[in-house]
C-alpha cells in the first residue's frame, strides 16, 4: 500500500510518500 502525504505551504511543496505493505 503506497500513501502520498502532500502539505502545500506557503511558498513551498513538500511531500512524502510512504510504501507499507
Amino acid at each position: 500500500m503506497k500513501i502520498l502525504v502532500v502539505n502545500c505551504g506557503s511558498s513551498s511543496l513538500k511531500y512524502q510518500l510512504f510504501d507499507m505493505e
